[in-house]
């Protein structure tokens, strides 16, 4: 790198994203990670959603918060359903609302955006990176001043914010006003509450020959569809749940 020169150019691919949520595909979170993140969300732990990320390899990890947000909105409609069910009380008369919310239609991973930044600072020399990933890697990031490192992730952040909507807009179904729901990815991971899990565990243990360790192996989604096969069987009369635990 030469030295003495006051600029740093670096470049962020208008696809960046997208390419790595495409990879996210094959890191779907689990039962047990959905227990996990319902256990630290009740005694109001702000780091709630590690659980979730943790699991993620090096090269996938977020490298800001608003990424984050994009990838717990990706990982929660490719984990336990693309659909969001919500009931919303009216900020005007108070009607309560059924709301359906499209997950993937928050995320517009087709947005263009600019893909070219420069920083300039004194003392420091100049480089020329091939993607933001490049310019994020362990030994240059060591080496970039604090500020310059703030300022890359600040320009990650503006980029993911274009592409990410947590805002939901509906018309109430008794008075037609508008209202905003706020989406906070943090708080939807899923789509029951703690104990409502622990019901559905228990259920699924009792009514199948899969021990609680299996079934916190499953995805959520496919946790779901067995709980709908079991209540299926069980309404038809070919459970019988004193048979199957003898």
């Amino acid at each position: 790198m030469e030295k003495g020169l006051k600029q740093i150019e670096f470049k962020v691919p208008k696809n960046y994203l997208e390419q790595k949520l495409k990879k996210l595909d094959k890191h779907r979170y689990r039962t047990k990670h959905e227990k996990e993140v319902l256990i630290h969300d009740e005694s109001d732990d702000p780091f709630v959603y590690l659980d979730i990320l943790t699991q993620l390899p090096k090269e996938l990890y977020p490298k800001s918060e608003v990424e984050c947000l994009v990838y717990l909105m990706y990982l929660r409609a490719i984990s336990v359903s693309d659909y969001l069910d919500i009931m919303h009380k009216c900020e005007s008369c108070g009607t309560l609302n059924e709301i359906q919310i499209d997950l993937f239609q928050l995320i517009k991973t087709d947005l263009k955006v600019d893909n070219k930044y420069n920083y300039d600072f004194s003392n420091f020399p100049i480089g020329v990176f091939k993607n933001i990933d490049e310019i994020l890697d362990e030994k240059i990031s060591d080496e970039l001043p604090i500020l310059v490192f703030n300022y890359i992730e600040q320009i990650i952040d503006e980029n993911n914010l274009k592409i990410i909507n947590l805002i939901h807009e509906y018309n109430c179904r008794k008075c037609k006003k508008q209202n905003m729901i706020y989406i906070n990815p943090m708080k939807i991971l899923s789509r029951v509450e703690l104990t409502g899990l622990y019901k559905e565990i228990f259920s699924l243990t009792y009514f199948t020959n899969n021990s609680i360790t299996e079934i916190e192996e499953l995805y959520p989604f496919e946790r779901n569809i067995y709980l709908n096969l079991t209540d299926e069987s069980i309404k038809s009369g070919n459970i019988n749940p004193v048979k199957l635990m003898s």
